[in-house]
């Protein structure tokens, strides 16, 4: 990455890169460890370290050392060093704080809290590097304690748009079960209380059924509350005739693996589970998620719909539509062995906007391109005051052109529709003669300085905590809870207050805006309380 080298000269040391699931992350931390004598790479799960490992020794074979469980592997014949979190953290003292060059931190937004962040103040490498899919945390803290720049950002959108990730198409099912009277536990909802809501005969049977209506035949992932709720999805799908497994942190890892494998291998049609295929679980082939587990959480929700982003092999859209491709080039006289090339045994597609190749050719690819999406079906729940997120709320306040969830065809109505609905607007305004300026809402920075890297303050915490998103033994730093309260949705309160200044609030507001722009007010000599 051009980039992380011209930030390195520059004095960026600690580097945050955020990339959307299914881009290459790991790739990237390879190819960086060229430059340097020394790496480590961290890691918190057993299936992220295990993947390091095979990737890193294909370029270093027999110079990659572990750190896990019994295994200190910390000599000078290692290059690269490729450590589980939960160990390193016993051992630092074992390790000189100069051993690398370079640290790499795998999911980064994991290394916020106090027990992970140890070793990353401990070593004094020359450079240090994140990476992560989602910059946010379930709990409102940020990276600003541990790195000092996002460096480079992209997201899923602009992976979609670039053919690097699928399509994806969203279908929202919504459900009677009512979650208005939950609580919440650092941010997200109360998960025995989720559990008991959301697990239960007839709404898992509604799962399966909008399985079958808008995804049948294709393998998916469902995501589930608790461990019982993805033994009983699996269960249901399993009495409906569909080969299913649950997998969840109480089978042992061989047991994992071999559900893994056996779904990867086209056995099971659908794999359920919690929180254990959320990061570091590659399959290219996932035709649809399913996610039956509500959440508030965008970090966790982005990392969920990741597992079903990757580009699609020739063989999926061989088997989803029926059809050999190969056969289909030859009669329109394309060079398929030209247009695709193998990862991991499955064959693809090259980039079709390649220069590579004639106009003929990357219509062929795109035509093909099209039909490999991946299915999200949301399940919908009646939250409340509860904000969810879900496919529908992310695209809901975006131009059609820029939504992320709709295929390209579907694309073409909406903004028809769109344009359709403008006109109407128009004719309506002009009819009545009458135009409305609405203001533009400030948008809200918070810049953090070194004093922003205190302890936050007892009106911060007791906000933090009146909101339901404290979270006992976390430090909190003042740049962390601004950043959070800054960026919290402004309340109903907040947002006709907005509108009587006359803001354009069609799309909604933070607390950090409607504080902005009553400070501006109140300087001016401009503001009225609240009637």
């Amino acid at each position: 990455m051009t980039i992380a080298f011209q930030k390195y000269e520059k004095g960026v040391t600690r580097q945050l890169i955020v990339a959307a699931t299914g881009v290459g992350k790991r790739l990237m931390a390879v190819q960086t460890s060229v430059h340097f004598n020394t790496t480590l790479f961290i890691a918190h799960r057993e299936e992220l370290i295990e993947q390091a490992v095979l990737e890193f020794d294909e370029l270093y074979p027999g110079q990659v050392g572990i750190i896990k469980g019994p295994r200190f592997e910390i000599d000078d014949r290692y290059k690269v060093v490729v450590a589980s979190a939960q160990t390193i953290y016993r051992r630092l003292e074992k390790i000189p704080v100069d051993r690398f060059e370079l640290v790499i931190v795998d999911e980064a937004h994991h290394f916020v809290a106090k027990t992970f962040i140890k070793p990353l103040h401990y070593f004094k490498p020359k450079l240090m590097q994140g990476y992560t899919a989602t910059p946010t945390r379930l709990d409102g803290l940020n990276f600003s304690n541990i790195f000092d720049e996002i460096i480079f950002t992209y997201d899923i959108a602009e992976a979609v748009k670039d053919k690097y990730l699928c399509e994806l198409d969203a279908v929202r099912v919504k459900t009677q079960i009512d979650l208005s009277s939950l609580h919440k536990v650092a941010g997200d909802f109360n998960q025995k209380e989720l559990s008991m809501s959301v697990d239960i005969p007839a709404r898992n049977e509604l799962v399966v059924d909008k399985y079958l209506q808008y995804a049948k035949d294709r393998q998916a992932i469902v995501f589930g509350v608790d461990i019982q709720h993805a033994i009983n999805l699996a269960d249901t799908f399993k009495k409906r005739g569909i080969t299913a497994q649950a997998v969840h942190s109480e089978l042992d890892h061989e047991t994992r693996k071999a559900i893994n494998a056996s779904f990867k291998r086209g056995d099971l049609e659908v794999l359920t589970n919690v929180e254990i295929l959320t990061e570091g679980w590659d399959y290219f082939d996932v035709g649809a998620v399913c996610m039956a587990r509500p959440t508030q959480s965008l970090a966790m929700y982005m990392q969920m719909i990741g597992r079903g982003t990757r580009l699609k092999s020739i063989e999926f859209i061989e088997t989803e539509f029926k059809i050999n491709i190969r056969e289909d080039a030859v009669a329109n006289n394309i060079d398929y062995e030209k247009l695709t090339y193998t990862n991991k045994g499955c064959t693809f597609f090259k980039h079709y906007n390649s220069d590579l190749f004639s106009p003929a050719e990357q219509d062929f690819i795109q035509k093909y391109y099209y039909k490999a999406n991946c299915k999200i079906l949301d399940f919908v729940d009646n939250s409340g005051k509860h904000a969810l997120i879900n496919t529908w709320e992310l695209d809901k306040k975006k131009h059609p052109s820029k939504q992320v969830f709709i295929t390209e065809a579907n694309r073409e109505l909406k903004l028809f529709q769109e344009k359709q609905r403008r006109e109407a607007v128009i004719k309506s305004t002009f009819r009545d003669d009458k135009v409305v300026n609405l203001l533009a809402l400030p948008v809200m920075t918070v810049y953090h300085s070194g004093r922003m890297l205190e302890l936050a303050t007892e009106g911060q915490i007791e906000w933090l905590r009146s909101e339901g998103v404290w979270q006992e033994g976390v430090e909190y730093t003042k740049g962390q809870a601004s950043e959070f309260i800054t960026n919290f949705d402004a309340k109903d309160w907040q947002l006709r207050k907005l509108a009587e200044w006359g803001f354009d609030i069609t799309l909604g507001a933070t607390t950090g805006q409607y504080y902005s722009v009553k400070r501006e007010r109140e300087q001016s000599g401009s503001y009225t309380p609240f009637r």
